[in-house]
C-alpha cells in the first residue's frame, strides 16, 4: 500500500507547533508497539486478535499515530488525502474478510491504548499540549468510524448494497457492539423489537431464501443462519405469526429441521436473544420426536433442566436400559409421539399393521414397567427419549470436531 501524496509518511520532515508533538513523532515506532502489546491480552478476550495481528491493521496503526500528531499541532481536521489512505487501509480489511464491527472495537481499543501511551511518553510540563492534543483525538475519531462504515457497504456490486448494510447492521445488532456508529453512518434506525430466528446445520446454507421481506436482515454467525425480523411489539405469539407469514411464502425452501426463535425487545436485546435461540437450537436439532416448524425456549425448558442434572440424565438413561436390544420398540416410540399418539399415522409411517403397533406398544409396557399411553408415561419416556436423541448428536458433533 503505497502512501497517498499529501499524507504524513516515514520520511515526512514534520515540523509541529510545539516540542511535545516533534517528541512523540520521533518516538511514533515504540508507542505503535507499546499499544499492540498492551491490546494484545484485551483484543485475544473480545476475540480481536486476528484484526490487531493484520499487517493493513498494524500499518493503520502506524500511520494513524503519525496523522493525528501532524493535525493536531497544525489545530487542523483530517485533510481528504488522510481520508483516502484511511479508506485504503479500510478496503484491505474488508477484502480480507474482517468482520467490520471487530474492526470498529479493536479501532476504540487500540485508540484508547494510543492516548495512554502518548501521555506515557510526554513530560509534566507538556500538559497543556497533551490536553489540546486528548480532546482533538476525540473530536476528530466519528469521522474515521463513519469512512469505515461506508468503506465496508461499497466492497460490493451496487445491486448488492442494500443486503450488505442489511448484514453490517446484523453483524452489529448480534455482536452487541457499534450499533449507533453503524446505524447513524448508514442512516438506518434499529430500535426493535425483533424476532431473532436462527437455523443451523444443511438448512443454514440455502436458508432464507431471497427476497427477504422489507426491513428483514440476515446473516452467519457461529455457525447458524440468523434472520431478524423486525416487530411491531415484543409478544412471542405475535412473532411466530409474523414469521409464519414468511416462512409460508418460502413454501418448500423452509428449514427441515425447525426455526428456533427468541424475541428481542430492542437492539440492545439482540445478543441475549441470540443466545437463547442458540441454546434452543442446540437442543431442539436432537429432538426427533417434535414436527413442530419452530421452537421456542419454553418447548426445551424440561429438556434442558434434564441434560443439566446428571442424576436426572443417568436416572432417565436407565429408563431406557430394558429398550436397549430392542432397536424396532425405540422406533416406534418415536414415531408414536412424533404423530401426537395417532397409531393410523405411526403405523403408516413406520409400514407395519395395526395389530404390530400394539404388540409393540404392549412390550414397551412390560419392559419398562411404563404405559407409553399414559400420562406418566408419556412424559418419562418422551423426555427421556429426547434426552438421549440430543446427547448423541452432541457427541457426533463433537467427535466431528476433534
Amino acid at each position: 500500500m503505497s502512501t497517498t501524496a499529501g499524507s504524513p509518511g516515514d520520511d515526512d520532515t514534520i515540523e509541529p507547533s510545539g516540542a511535545v508533538f516533534a517528541r512523540l513523532q520521533a518516538r511514533v515506532p515504540l508507542i505503535v508497539e507499546d499499544v499492540l502489546l498492551r491490546s494484545t491480552a484485551e483484543a485475544r478476550r473480545r476475540h480481536l486478535k486476528s484484526v490487531i495481528s493484520h499487517s493493513a491493521y498494524r500499518d493503520m496503526l502506524t500511520f494513524a499515530s503519525r496523522t493525528r500528531l501532524l493535525r493536531a499541532a497544525q489545530r487542523q481536521p483530517y485533510q481528504p488525502a488522510d481520508l483516502e489512505r484511511y479508506g485504503d487501509f479500510y478496503a484491505a480489511l474488508a477484502d480480507s474478510g474482517m468482520p467490520l464491527t471487530e474492526v470498529l472495537t479493536a479501532g476504540r481499543l487500540c485508540f484508547a491504548a494510543t492516548t495512554s501511551q502518548y501521555w506515557a511518553h510526554s513530560q509534566p510540563e507538556d500538559h497543556v499540549q497533551m490536553t489540546a492534543l486528548s480532546r482533538w483525538m476525540a473530536e476528530h475519531s466519528t469521522p474515521l468510524f463513519d469512512l469505515a462504515v461506508r468503506t465496508y457497504a461499497s466492497r460490493v456490486d451496487p445491486a448488492q448494497r442494500s443486503a450488505m448494510r442489511h448484514r453490517l447492521l446484523a453483524d452489529a445488532l448480534l455482536s452487541g457492539s457499534e450499533v449507533d456508529t453503524i446505524t447513524g453512518s448508514l442512516g438506518q434506525a434499529a430500535p426493535g423489537p425483533y424476532a431473532v430466528c436462527v437455523v443451523g446445520g444443511d438448512d443454514s446454507a440455502l436458508w432464507p431464501p431471497q427476497p427477504l421481506p422489507h426491513g428483514c436482515m440476515t446473516t452467519r454467525r457461529l455457525g447458524y443462519r440468523v434472520l431478524l425480523l423486525p416487530l411491531v411489539d415484543d409478544d412471542t405469539t405475535t412473532a411466530l405469526r409474523n414469521l409464519d407469514e414468511v416462512v409460508r411464502e418460502w413454501g418448500p425452501a423452509a428449514p427441515k429441521h425447525g426455526i428456533s426463535v427468541a424475541v428481542a425487545e430492542g437492539a440492545g436485546d439482540v445478543p441475549r436473544a441470540f443466545a437463547e435461540a442458540t441454546r434452543t437450537a442446540r437442543l431442539a436439532r436432537g429432538d426427533a420426536l417434535s414436527t413442530r416448524r419452530y421452537f421456542t425456549v419454553e418447548d426445551v425448558l424440561v429438556l434442558e433442566g434434564v441434560l443439566n442434572s446428571r442424576h436426572t440424565s443417568a436416572r432417565l438413561g436407565r429408563v431406557l436400559l430394558p429398550l436397549a436390544e430392542h432397536p424396532e420398540l425405540v422406533e416406534t416410540l418415536i414415531a408414536f409421539y412424533r404423530n401426537d399418539l395417532d397409531r393410523t399415522r405411526t403405523a403408516a409411517e413406520l409400514f407395519i399393521a395395526r395389530r404390530t403397533l400394539n404388540y409393540r406398544m404392549d412390550r414397551v409396557r412390560q419392559l419398562t414397567a411404563l404405559d407409553p399411553t399414559s400420562t406418566r408415561g408419556i412424559v418419562v419416556l418422551s423426555t427421556a427419549l429426547t434426552a438421549s436423541l440430543v446427547s448423541r448428536a452432541g457427541a457426533t458433533r463433537n467427535a466431528f470436531r476433534t
